[in-house]
Formats: C-alpha cells, structure tokens, sequence
C-alpha cells in the first residue's frame, strides 16, 4: 500500500509538471491526478483497482496521441517508468491476490480438520457416555440380580428353617409320645413284677404255713448212651417227695409206682448225636432239667448177597513208569441240584487203586480229580498241560470217568459234564467226548484205554432227568471211527441210562469193572486179562442186575478185542 500511495504522488506530481506546457489536458490531468488520489486516501482496496485502471487508460491515452501532441524526451521516459511501476503493482496485486487465497484456503482446511476433530471428539464423547450408562445400567441389573438372589436365598432359608422347626415340633411330639408309652409300660412291668414278687411271697408264707417241699425232683438217667439201632429205649427214674409228672422233648411221659419211666425214641441221622431235654416238675412247681445224648453206633451190615466188598489188594501187577491215568468222578454238580451222580467218587476213588495194582500205574503218575477239582479248567489243564508235562509220548495212557453225559441235540457230539458244567449250555460248558480224544492224540502215546461210566441219555444213575425239555436224540457219535491205539469202555448204550448198586454204594458198571480187574474176568485163567474178556464179564453181570431193577443197561467196547489189558501175578 506505501509503493501505492509513492506511485500515485509520483504521478499526481508528474501530471502537474507535464501538462504545464500543454494547457489543453492540464485540467484533466489535475483533476484525474487528484480523483485518484483522494480514492486512494478513502479506500485503499478499492483505490488500488481504481488507480490500475486509471494508469492504464492515462498510458494509453498517453500512447494513442503522440500526433495531438509532442512529448518531451523526458515525457516517454516517465511513461516507460510508470509502466514499469503499473506492472510491479499489478505482480504485486496478484501475488497479494494468491496468498490470500492460499490463506482462506489454509483457513478453511483449519476450519475442517478443527471440524473433524469437533466431530470424532464429540463421537467419542458420545462413545463414553454409552458405555458409561450401559456399564452402570449392567451394575444396575447385576445388583437388581444380586437383591432378587439374596431375597430367594433368604426365602429358601426361612423355608428350611420352617420345615425344621416342624420336624422338631414333630419330632418332640414323637418323643413325647414313645416317653410316655415307656413310662407306661415300665409302670406296668413294675406293677406286674411287684405283683408276682407278692404273689411269691405269699406262696412261700404258705408253703412255710403247710411244710409244702421245696426241693425239686432228681431225674437218674446217665447224660450219653449209645445205641446200635436207630429205635432205641431210654430207661431212667425220677425221685422226689411229693407227686410229679415228667416231660422228655415237651412230651408226657409214663412214670411207674417206683418213679421209673421207659422212652422210646428215633433217630433219624444217624451221624449226629440226638439231645433230648427232660423235665421233672412237681406239684409245689418245683423243676429240675437235665439233658441226654443219644449216640448211635450201628451194627456193620453185610452186603447183600452177590455184591461183595471190592478188593484190589487180590492182584498185583508189576510198576511201570511208562504208564500214566487220569481219573475223574463227578457226584455233586454246581448247576444241578438234587441232580446227583449217585456214588461217582467212590467210583473213582477206588479206581485210583485199581490203575496202581491191576493196570501198573505209578501213584506219581496218577491225577485225580474228584468234585470241585473236576470242573471244566482243571479238566483241561490236566489234558492240556500236566499230560504234556509229565511226558505222554509212547506210553500207556488210562482215562477214567464217573458221572453225568450228555448228547448234542443232531446227535452227533457225546460231552462229558465237568462239576461247574450246565446241561443246558453243553457246548460252552462241557467237553466232548472227541476232543478228549484229540488232546490224548497230541501226546503221541502208545495205547489209550478210556473208561466212562456215563450215559448219554439225559438222565441221572436214578433215572431222573437233567435237562426238563429234553426230547429222544438219535446218537450217531459212535458211528465215528477211533484211533486205532485206542480202546474205549461205556458203561451202557447211548439211549440207555448207566445207573448203580445202593447195596454196593458204587455205579454198576464202575463196579463190574473193578470186580474183573481183579481176576474174575480172566475166562481162561492164564493170568492175562484181555479188552475182550473184560467186556464180556462186564456185560453179562451188568444186564442181569439191570434186568432185576426192570430196566436195560449193556456196556460196549470199542477197540481190539484180543489186546491183553494187563497180566497179573
């Protein structure tokens, strides 16, 4: 604004001097001179554009008229400065035009970063005000959460301790009640002891008043006798001064003049001792009690004609280490009740000493297993592990076994039931009669002899059955060839039953066995006993004494015949 107001002195001053030798623009030029510079002294701004325009329409003027008139060197001199100046004002004009731009421009950048900052600062304020009222409206609800538990909680509580102080009002009542029925009845045990102690009293005050007895009665029997028949006779006598009657087990008792008495009683185990109580009590209600075993011991019996006692000490054979049994009975089954193998481990409890003095065997070399140690695992394990064991290659091997057998219902297996088997899952629980054969097989042995004194038929050695839906099976296991060293002995055939001798206490086939082994199958009496002869004493004496008990019963061999079992001294 200074270079403005110089440069238009400048040429209101210049104006005045340059127009003095030309009178004809001088006023003009006074009076534009002067317009401009009282403009420039009211407004600058608007002066400043004002005073541009007029410079350069006095330059052109100044330019367009050099024919009117005749400017003076120095004249051109000063119109060429004042251009220079007017362009130095209009650079300057428009530089101070672009910096304020620039300025506004700046401005208004500051104006929206200012704005946008106003704006994300009041969004965050925002931002902070919702989560501090959706934090305090969570404190709210929690505390209101909180109050509603605690006024449950309370509730609950209140609840429980009405529910205890009912059971204890209950529980009181209770009490209250039971402490006064024992009050009662302590009363009334009181009442009715004190009234049998007076009652007592009142009866010895008597008994003193009439010189009543006060002794009780003596009972003179002996405390043990031994009888030898089941129906016996006890005989004793009782002593006292006044009349009396006697019981023996709570029944009467006939006593003579003398006070004698004879009881005649039963007794029916004979393996446990009898006790009998007896009790004197006489008229004055005196009593005395004493008791008597009575020990029964009968009279060996003889066995009924035509089955003598077994006797293996009639033959002897010489011992062979080569030679091994095992023997099985089964009497008692686990899984079958009243279902007994009658005698079954007498049965193999004699062989035992039948396989060292008839057939040779080694006592060390016999496994025996009788009952609980006949079930299935200890069966097996004796085939499978001690037979191995103790060497069964190219040696004489005897099977025996006495109890219960079964067919499978085509027929086509025969099983053997160990002690834990059950008949109604045969296959599970027994073991065939083929795979026996097998496991034998296994150990490569010279002979095999097999004794089975079982049936296949369902039924027990009394004829009972064993299994309740058990229908007739056609049995056509024995159809089935057998190692040519082996031979087997059945007590019966397969739809018969194999049953026993109750006067002989053994099976009948296990019997007849035996009783052969020790001689009485020898036919020919040369000191050998071959598979024939064996079977053929067997079964005569079998089917009699089935016959007699009106049934049939005919033991089978399977094997050579002329094979010699054993040859006896």
């Amino acid at each position: 604004m200074k270079n403005l107001r110089k440069i238009l002195l400048s040429l209101f001053f210049g104006i005045l001097i340059n127009t003095s030798a030309q009178s004809i623009t001088f006023g003009h030029g006074v009076l534009s001179a002067f317009s401009i510079f009282t403009s420039v002294m009211a407004d600058e701004h608007t002066a400043e554009k004002a005073v541009i325009k007029e410079l350069k329409i006095k330059i052109y003027n100044l330019d367009s008229e050099p024919v009117k008139r005749k400017l003076v060197q120095s004249d051109k001199k000063y119109i060429t400065s004042l251009k220079e100046q007017l362009n130095e004002l209009i650079k300057a004009q428009e530089e101070k035009e672009k910096l304020k731009k620039e300025k506004l421009a700046s401005e208004e950048e500051k104006r929206v970063q200012e704005l946008l900052l106003a704006q994300k600062k009041a969004e965050e304020e925002r931002k902070k005000e919702e989560e501090l009222l959706a934090k305090k409206k969570a404190e709210e609800e929690k505390k209101k959460q909180e109050l509603i538990a605690q006024k449950k909680a309370e509730e609950e509580r209140k609840k429980k301790e009405e529910i205890a102080k009912q059971k204890a009002i209950e529980e009181e009542k209770k009490q209250k009640i039971l402490a006064e029925e024992k009050k009662k009845k302590d009363e009334l045990i009181a009442k009715l002891m004190a009234e049998e102690e007076q009652a007592q009293k009142e009866f010895e005050k008597k008994k003193k008043e009439l010189n009543i007895d006060t002794d009780s009665p003596e009972i003179m029997v002996a405390e043990s006798i031994t009888v030898t028949s089941q129906a016996y006779k006890l005989k004793g006598k009782v002593k006292d001064k006044s009349e009396f009657f006697l019981q023996i087990d709570g029944q009467p008792v006939k006593i003579d003049n003398n006070g004698e008495f004879v009881f005649e009683g039963f007794v029916i185990n004979t393996s446990e001792a009898e006790e009998l109580t007896l009790v004197a009590i006489d008229r004055w209600n005196n009593s005395s009690e004493k008791s008597v075993k009575i020990n029964v011991e009968l009279k060996e019996m003889k066995v009924a004609k035509g089955y003598e006692k077994l006797l293996p000490n009639k033959i002897k054979v010489n011992k062979d280490k080569n030679k091994i049994a095992i023997i099985i009975g089964v009497e008692k089954y686990e899984y079958l009740t009243n279902l007994d193998a009658a005698f079954a481990n007498r049965d193999a409890n004699a062989f035992r000493e039948y396989a060292v003095r008839a057939l040779g065997v080694d006592p060390s070399n016999i496994n025996l297993l009788v009952d609980k140690d006949a079930n299935r695992p200890k069966i097996l394990k004796a085939l499978k592990l001690w037979l191995p064991k103790i060497g069964g290659e190219n040696r004489d091997i005897y099977l025996f076994f006495a109890g219960h057998g079964l067919a499978s219902d085509d027929g086509k297996n025969l099983y053997i039931l160990p002690q834990d088997g059950d008949a109604s899952l045969l296959e599970d629980t027994a073991i065939t009669r083929s795979e026996i054969i097998k496991l034998l097989q296994k150990t490569n042995p010279k002979s095999v002899t097999m004794f089975f004194d079982t049936c296949y038929s369902g039924q027990t050695r009394n004829e009972e059955t064993l299994v309740a839906s058990l229908r007739p099976v056609r049995i056509v296991a024995d159809d089935q060839e057998i190692p040519n060293n082996f031979t087997i002995f059945t007590a019966s055939a397969n739809d018969q039953t194999s049953g026993s001798i109750e006067e002989a206490k053994h099976g009948m086939f296990s019997y007849y066995l035996m009783k052969g082994m020790e001689g009485a199958a020898d036919q020919n009496n040369d000191n050998k006993i071959s598979n024939g002869e064996l079977i053929a004493y067997v079964q005569e004496n079998v089917s009699k004494v089935a016959f007699s008990q009106n049934r049939e019963q005919d033991p089978n061999m399977s094997g050579d015949k002329d094979k010699i079992l054993f040859s006896y001294k």
